[in-house]
């Protein structure tokens, strides 16, 4: 859970965990922290991004009409497909039933470097120096080498891979009028009388997006 404005870790949990005070039945599962240190293909959440960099661009607004191939879409030597076929839907729709072909097709307008930038501007492919061991950079592929289906499963989060705190980041930038603000964990460290000795300020890690775009 991130506070959107300030980049604030306010609780990270996991399951499987352990109680630190029984060492007998502590394995060395149980220390790895899932939520920085394992990586996962995103899936469908990374259609918000490729959207919103489109919209950035200038190419499409929330109301541009894609046509969405009733469900089926050629690319190269394969076929992409739709779990809801649609035809002509509008790039909200696109979010909203989630169209692989229309995020497909709005990677493509961007083309590869443009999609590729947005996307690690929003955090992805980038460690988030949260201060946690371990901690996962995660991976995109090369602007200069991706193949153009490729770039159409990685609008869809396929191909590629992040951590659930770069996604949960990713999402909290959109949700700051498209500021991305660095994730923290500590607020501040105190001596043993409480009195602070060091106090962390939010920082912010960019602008990804506008407001209006966001």
């Amino acid at each position: 859970v991130i506070d959107p404005k300030t980049g604030a870790v306010m609780a990270l949990a996991q399951r499987p965990t352990h109680n630190p005070n029984d060492t007998r039945k502590l394995t060395s599962a149980a220390l790895r922290n899932q939520a920085v240190a394992d990586v996962f293909e995103p899936g469908s959440v990374f259609k918000p991004f490729v959207a919103a960099a489109a919209v950035e661009e200038n190419l499409v607004s929330a109301k541009t009409v894609i046509d969405c191939e009733n469900g089926r879409f050629r690319i190269g030597r394969t076929t992409i497909s739709d779990e809801h076929p649609e035809k002509l839907i509008t790039v909200s729709e696109v979010i909203k039933v989630s169209s692989n072909i229309g995020a497909a097709k709005l990677a493509f307008a961007l083309g590869a470097e443009r999609t590729l930038d947005y996307l690690k501007d929003f955090g992805f492919s980038r460690a988030t120096e949260l201060g946690l061991s371990g901690e996962a950079a995660g991976a995109m592929r090369s602007a200069k080498t991706i193949k153009p289906i490729e770039l159409a499963t990685t609008s869809y989060g396929h191909g590629v891979n992040a951590t659930a705190l770069q996604l949960a980041s990713a999402v909290a930038t959109l949700a700051n009028g498209g500021v991305r603000m660095e994730p923290y964990l500590v607020a501040e460290i105190q001596d043993p009388n409480g009195a602070p000795i060091r106090v962390f300020e939010p920082n912010m890690d960019r602008r990804v997006v506008s407001k209006e775009t966001a």
